[in-house]
This record gives C-alpha cells, sequence and structure tokens, in this order.
C-alpha cells in the first residue's frame, strides 16, 4: 500500500472533523450517528471492493443497469430508427442518451405505483435508522435519495414537512446534494459504458454509501436539537393519483422528457458559452504569457514593491474618502502594507535562491486566497463593523489576482503556476464556504463534502489493489482550470486525486459540459465535479 491508501484514509477522518469544526452546535452532535454512518460506508466499500462475493453483487448490480439501458435502446431505434447505433452512442447523444432518462423516470413511476420501491425504501431506511438512531422521516427522504432525484425524495415524507426540525430539513436537503437520481444515473451510464464497463456498478455503490454519508454530514452541521416527531417510525404515505400503471408509465414518461429536454437545452447553450470562454481565456494567456517573456528579467522582489504600492495607494484612498474618524484606521494601514510587503519580499529572497522568480506570487496567492473569501462574505454580510477591517477586507480581494498572474505570467506548461491558481482559488473556496452560514448553500457544500467522504474511502480501499487512474490535461481552458480547483482541494482535504478519479475516461465535451451544468444548477453537484476536458469524472 502506498501512499494513496494513507491520503484516503487521512481524508476519512479529516473530512467530517472539518464538518464539525463549523457545526452550529458541537455539543449536541450525535455520536452514534456519526460513528455508524461511518462503519455502514466503511462495511460497504469492503463488501463491494474486497469481497468476491460483494464484487459479484457488483457485478450484478452492473449488468442489471446495462441490461435496463438496452431496453430503451429498443424503444429510442423504434423511433429513431438508424441513427441508434451503440457503435456511435456517444456521438448520436440527444437518440441515445436521453432516451434513457425518460425510459428510467416511467421505470421508477412504475415501480413506486406497484409499492415495490416503497418497500425497498422502507428497508434500507429501517436499517440506517437502527444503526444511526436518526429520525424516520429524515432517513426515508435520504434512502429515497438513493434512487430517485432531491425533488421527487421529499414526497415520501410530505405529510411529515411541516413538523420536521430544522436538523431534519437540512438532512433533507443534504441528502439531495449527496446523490444522484435515477435518471441521471443511467444517461452517465449510457455515455461511458462502452468505455468504463463497469460504470454503472461504480455509481450505484456511490450512491448507496453517499445515503448514510450524507446522514452523518447533516447531523455534524446541525445537531438534532429538538426531538422529531418521527423518531423511531418509518414509514411512507404518498397519495398516488395515477389510475393504474399505464397511467404511472405515461406520466413517468411525461416527467422525464421535461428533464430530457431541460439537458439537452442547457448542453446545446453551455458548450457553445465555454467554447466562447476557452478562446477569451486562451487569448488573454497568450497575451500575457508574450509580455512576461518580455519582462522575465525584472527581478522578483522589484515585483513585490510594486505590487504593494499599488495596494497601498488603494488601501489610503478607501480609507481617506471613507470614515476617517475611525480610531482603527492607523492599525489597518500598518497591517494592511505589513502582510503583503513582508511576504512578498520574504518570498522573493527564497524563491530567488530555489531558482523560482514566479513563487512568491504564488505563495503569496495562497496565503490570501483564504482571507478573499472570508472578506468577500464578511463584505456582503455586513459583519464587520469598524471601516479599516471592511477596508481592508476588499483590498485582499484585490489579491486574488495574484493566483492568476502567476499561472498566467508562468505561462501554460508552468507546473508551478498552475498549482499557484489552483492553490488561490482553493484558499477563495475555503474563505467563502467557512464564513457563509446560508442555509441553502451550507447544505448544497455539506452535500459535495459527502462525496469526498465516500472518494477517500474508495481511495483507501482500491489502493490496496494499486488500481491507477489517468487525468488528462489538454490546453489552458476552463475546464482545465476548474479541474484544477477541485483536483487541489481533493489533495488539501487528503484524498488520492489519482482514485479519486478512478470513474473512467470522458468521451468529450458533453460530459464536461453535462458536469459543468449540473455544478451551477445545484442538481447532481455532490455526484460529479467540474472537470478538464477529456479528462475523467469525478465520482465517488
Amino acid at each position: 500500500m502506498g501512499l494513496e491508501f494513507y491520503f484516503g484514509l487521512f481524508g476519512i477522518f479529516a473530512l467530517p472533523f472539518i464538518v464539525w469544526i463549523f457545526s452550529t452546535d458541537r455539543s449536541k452532535v450525535m455520536w452514534k450517528a456519526v460513528i455508524g454512518g461511518l462503519v455502514i460506508q466503511l462495511v460497504l466499500g469492503v463488501l463491494v471492493l474486497l469481497t468476491r462475493p460483494g464484487q459479484m453483487l457488483f457485478k450484478v448490480m452492473n449488468d442489471a443497469v446495462l441490461g435496463l439501458l438496452s431496453f430503451s435502446d429498443r424503444g429510442a431505434e423504434f423511433l429513431f430508427g438508424n441513427l441508434i447505433n451503440s457503435e456511435f452512442a456517444a456521438a448520436n447523444f440527444a437518440f441515445s442518451v436521453l432516451p434513457t432518462i425518460i425510459f428510467f423516470s416511467a421505470l421508477m413511476s412504475i415501480l413506486y405505483y406497484s409499492g415495490f420501491m416503497q418497500k425497498v425504501v422502507e428497508f434500507v431506511a429501517w436499517i440506517i435508522m437502527k444503526v444511526l438512531g436518526t429520525s424516520g422521516a429524515e432517513t426515508l427522504s435520504v434512502s429515497a435519495n438513493i434512487f430517485v432525484g432531491q425533488t421527487e425524495a421529499p414526497l415520501v415524507i410530505r405529510p411529515f414537512v411541516e413538523d420536521m426540525t430544522l436538523s431534519e430539513l437540512n438532512t433533507v436537503m443534504v441528502g439531495g446534494f449527496a446523490t444522484i437520481a435515477g435518471g441521471v444515473m443511467a444517461a452517465y451510464v449510457g455515455m461511458l459504458h462502452s468505455y468504463f464497463p463497469s460504470i454503472a456498478g461504480h455509481l450505484i455503490t456511490a450512491s448507496i454509501m453517499s445515503a448514510p454519508a450524507a446522514l452523518v454530514m447533516a447531523k455534524l452541521m446541525v445537531p438534532e436539537t429538538e426531538i422529531p416527531t418521527t423518531r423511531g417510525e418509518v414509514k411512507i404515505e404518498i397519495d398516488d393519483e395515477h389510475e393504474n400503471i399505464i397511467d404511472a408509465a405515461a406520466s413517468g414518461a411525461g416527467t422525464g422528457l421535461q428533464l430530457a429536454l431541460n439537458v439537452g437545452a442547457m448542453l446545446m447553450a453551455f458548450i457553445a458559452l465555454v467554447h466562447m470562454g476557452n478562446f477569451a481565456v486562451g487569448w488573454i494567456g497568450e497575451q500575457i504569457y508574450a509580455l512576461s517573456v518580455q519582462l522575465q528579467g525584472f527581478p522578483a522582489f522589484l515585483w513585490g514593491a510594486v505590487f504593494a504600492a499599488v495596494l497601498m495607494a488603494l488601501f489610503i484612498g478607501r480609507i481617506w474618502w471613507g470614515q476617517r474618524r475611525t480610531k482603527y484606521w492607523m492599525l489597518g494601514l500598518l497591517l494592511t502594507i505589513a502582510m503583503p510587503v513582508a511576504a512578498l519580499f520574504v518570498f522573493s529572497d527564497v524563491a530567488t535562491r530555489l531558482g523560482l522568480p514566479n513563487m512568491p506570487w504564488a505563495i503569496t496567492g495562497l496565503l490570501i486566497g483564504f482571507f478573499l473569501g472570508a472578506g468577500i462574505t464578511f463584505k456582503w454580510f455586513r459583519v464587520l463593523k469598524s471601516v479599516w477591517l471592511k477596508s481592508l477586507a476588499w483590498l485582499i480581494g484585490v489579491s486574488v489576482l495574484v493566483g492568476y498572474l502567476t499561472f498566467l505570467l508562468g505561462g501554460s506548461g508552468s507546473e508551478w503556476g498552475a498549482a499557484a491558481l489552483g492553490a488561490s482559488l482553493i484558499g477563495l473556496i475555503i474563505g467563502t464556504v467557512i464564513f457563509w452560514r446560508r442555509p441553502s448553500a451550507r447544505s448544497a457544500i455539506v452535500g459535495f463534502i459527502v462525496v469526498f467522504v465516500a472518494a477517500a474511502i474508495g481511495a483507501s480501499l482500491t489502493a490496496i489493489f494499486n488500481l491507477e487512474a489517468i487525468a488528462l490535461f489538454q490546453e489552458l481552458s476552463i475546464q482545465r482550470i476548474l479541474g484544477m480547483i477541485f483536483s487541489g482541494l481533493a489533495l488539501l482535504i487528503g484524498i488520492s486525486f489519482s482514485d479519486l478519479l478512478l470513474v473512467g475516461q470522458l468521451i468529450g465535451e458533453k460530459v464536461v459540459i453535462n458536469e459543468f451544468v449540473s455544478f451551477l444548477s445545484f442538481q447532481n453537484m455532490a455526484v460529479s465535479g467540474l472537470l478538464t476536458e477529456r479528462s475523467m469524472v469525478i465520482v465517488s
């Protein structure tokens, strides 16, 4: 077992600890639920990945999903004829992939009408509830999220929503962000199974493992401080409005059609927008790189002095035209001058000795990235009362440009520049997350972390077999920049990047943009990350 195993092992414990630090009430955390949830995840991971019966079950699940997809292909062939070709399924996205969403939506509607899915969800919820001690309503919702999306899952607990506690409502939202809907999973399998035959088994395992993890993280972030009305109860109450099974199938197909059309429309729009963004970013990078070649001999410490002088001028101007009577403004001025100047000069000297003239920009960007996020959030929510603190937050916000300049001045082939950009933006993300306490955003962020926990477990277990994955970083583009942010974040929190990407190669920009759209809409953010062009999909 190499370093990847220990990276993953560290992430399993580090991620819950990070969430606990920012809990709304650390003294009320249900440690039984936390420990029990992690144990369930580990047991599921070991059974599926390390035991022969588990691997057989994994294969059965994978084959079952692929078999269902073949039925979807038959329906699509009837409608679209020879436009459906298994060898070119990726090329015929609209005719081969989108129909799977419609088919799975109709199938799930039939299963709910028949009562079969309710029994499965109740069984899963009963096991989780007994182990974790969570309430029946929240456990049912999270369990339903294994099979359906975050919009449909709360319908199984509709009668209990009005009486749910704040902690339960947070759990319902986290569960929606942490799992993948059946129709979306079918779409991913349809796109990737030709290149990664076991993709269906991986996605099903990931969604199942994320259910207990969602309960763990939700209870760490917003512990239960009230008495839930459904504690100890697991019962689904759904008033089915369908007249018969045909009506259920037709209704499900209609719902799936709406989703498929939305997916197709967003893909067309965002593919064009991202290509436009790629062109702009590439052009800017070329211009700045050409400029950096001309200024390559300019000493690093002079860059620091110029940068510090500009910041001082901006800060003094803001203070002068702000509230001059504030008694703390001088302290703020001194701190603002001292921090960037000291950092840049010290790092310049060290970087010169190491032969890395661009590193002052990189390290400074890493240090101030965190404060940028905190500063923006503080400023937006008016938490800071004194003018010098607000001015300092505004000033630090300007400093994030250091990270971008590092990447661009270093050239598209500079690994140090890429690392600096990722580090700066990581600081931005973390700083904003820590101080951004809005419930909806908090639930989305926690749901995203849930997938990292499952990824960490998978990284540790797959490292035993030395399973490897390849990340193909191509030209400077939006996908590459966003991919570096999340790969850097994964490394920062202790997840092996190679094992985190162990899902399979993407088949072009279609999947990339789908991930991009998913993140922006928060629909399936917890199941898939933002990736590089012709790279891999991040799935736990």
